[in-house]
């Protein structure tokens, strides 16, 4: 399972540990490739291409989610 990572993942944002989230959304999505809250959360712990290529997978994959779109915009 991906949670633990993505609970980590989690975790090292709100410590403003931006690479040790990155690092975890990664791996995470590396075991579900198909869930879009975590390239969402590998969006909001990355910067230039790897932000907008994390978020272009979020939106494919969850292309109604208003958190996707919200950041999209900024």
């Amino acid at each position: 399972s991906a949670e633990p990572l993505r609970w980590i993942g989690e975790a090292r944002l709100a410590r403003n540990d931006v690479a040790g989230a990155r690092r975890s959304f990664a791996a995470a999505t590396q075991r579900e490739p198909e869930n879009w809250a975590l390239w969402f959360g590998l969006a909001l712990a990355s910067d230039g291409q790897e932000r907008q290529r994390a978020l272009d997978r979020a939106l494919a994959l969850n292309p109604l989610s208003p958190e996707v779109h919200m950041l999209t915009e900024q």
